[in-house]
């Protein structure tokens, strides 16, 4: 682990572009995103993907500033789904 990137994160700098592994409870959602189903092919698909090679399909993507999701809701929610307490996030 690179040791500056570890003294950045613990005051709240974090590099873009780069993985951080995060508290899922941290990650604040558009409630309007919640309302919207996530359609039952695209769940099928990525959840199965999930499940064969544990990783995620697609990015989770969070604004540094406040910690709203930006992209990546169906990982998000296949995380919450199976329990998953740390999240592979990327900041912007």
């Amino acid at each position: 682990m690179n040791f500056v990137k570890e003294i950045k994160k613990l005051f709240g700098v974090y590099d873009p572009f780069y993985e951080y592994w995060v508290d899922r409870k941290r990650i604040k959602v558009n409630p309007e995103w919640r309302k919207a189903k996530i359609g039952r092919d695209k769940w099928r698909r990525k959840l199965n993907f999930y499940l064969r090679t544990g990783e995620f399909e697609s990015y989770i993507v969070i604004r540094h500033k406040d910690w709203m999701l930006v992209d990546g809701y169906s990982s998000l929610r296949i995380a919450e789904v199976l329990g998953i307490d740390k999240v592979p996030v990327h900041f912007i």
